[in-house]
């Protein structure tokens, strides 16, 4: 019924924000290599807070 589709919103919810935020955390592993140029540091930073900002809007998400 309408309480486990609300579980299943919240599950899904939940593996969405897992997802974004292992995918973050991956991407800013490059931050440490010292073998990328400055510039490609640079994007990396930017694709890893890009991830941890939707993990961010997934926890904010409500469902009703």
């Amino acid at each position: 019924g309408e309480k486990d589709d609300d579980l299943i919103y919240h599950l899904i919810n939940f593996y969405k924000v897992y997802r974004a935020y292992v995918r973050g955390k991956v991407t800013s592993f490059m931050l440490n290599d010292s073998n990328i140029t400055e510039e490609k540091r640079i994007q990396a930073k930017n694709t890893a807070q890009q991830y941890f900002a939707l993990a961010h809007s997934y926890i904010l998400k409500k469902y009703h």
